[in-house]
């Protein structure tokens, strides 16, 4: 490889595709067409003479050798981005920073709405990236350059972090509003028979609710297991089950006249 002749935007394709897991998503965080990322990807593959990812039915997977660069091209990343942005003085009226954040779903549907709201009245120019990506990685991320901010439960992150507390967020149980066992109260008997919406998705809401209910977390009858909370609230219209959610989500979800929210 010349460094001389080396094009550096080919690091910041090789960490999006990366990230992503997807050439076309990749594309749109960095503003490249399909077309110019498959370019550039064929460019770095030349370069470093190895695939670098290869594509399987859940995306675009590492090779082992990209996976060795992975670290050190993220590392670049952040020092080019640290550099540029020494003595500069941020002013949100004017500035057209893209910010990298580390949410998920539940995040992105407590806050967005509010921090869109108020970044167009004062930042209206800086865009937001949000990405999603297993919570082992948050360190790595924050760290080495590509993402500027987590919000979320973080316990695994309280040490080397600026790290500021924004709320407590109890758990409340959904449902749809005419469910025929469940009234305006919910009794441990009803939680218990009722059957249950188990997300996986990283708010590790499950996780509390077994350790809430001890021994009698196995008898919890998990009817539909599901990544994601979007689907939740079709689900419970359409059926007797029930979802423990986080409050905030679970208000969100019961401006629906379908559904209903009992602590």
């Amino acid at each position: 490889m010349n460094i001389n002749t080396f094009d550096f935007n080919l690091l910041r394709v090789f960490d999006a595709v990366l990230r992503e897991g997807n050439v076309t998503a990749a594309g749109g965080q960095l503003g490249l067409t399909q077309s110019a990322m498959s370019h550039a990807l064929q460019r770095l593959r030349q370069i470093c003479n190895d695939p670098l990812f290869v594509r399987t039915t859940r995306g675009m997977k590492p090779t082992p050798y990209a996976q060795t660069l992975a670290g050190p091209v993220m590392q670049a990343i952040g020092a080019v981005k640290r550099a540029l942005e020494l003595d500069v003085r941020f002013d949100p009226a004017t500035s057209e920073r893209t910010f990298n954040l580390l949410m998920t779903d539940v995040a992105e549907l407590i806050f967005f709405p509010r921090l869109i709201r108020y970044l167009n009245q004062i930042a209206p120019h800086v865009s937001i990236v949000s990405t999603q990506m297993d919570r082992v990685h948050y360190r790595d991320a924050l760290e080495l350059g590509p993402a500027d901010l987590a919000i979320g439960q973080l316990p695994q992150m309280h040490k080397g972090f600026y790290q500021q507390h924004l709320f407590d967020e109890p758990l409340i149980c959904l449902m749809r509003r005419e469910h025929p066992l469940i009234g305006r109260r919910l009794s441990m008997q009803q939680f218990m028979e009722a059957g249950h919406i188990s997300v996986s998705a990283p708010a590790q809401v499950d996780g509390l609710i077994k350790r809430a209910l001890r021994q009698r977390a196995a008898k919890r009858r998990i009817a539909l297991h599901i990544p994601h909370y979007v689907v939740v609230p079709m689900i419970l219209a359409g059926s007797d089950l029930i979802a423990v959610v986080p409050k905030s989500v679970g208000t969100a979800f019961g401006r629906l006249e379908e559904l209903k929210a009992l602590p």
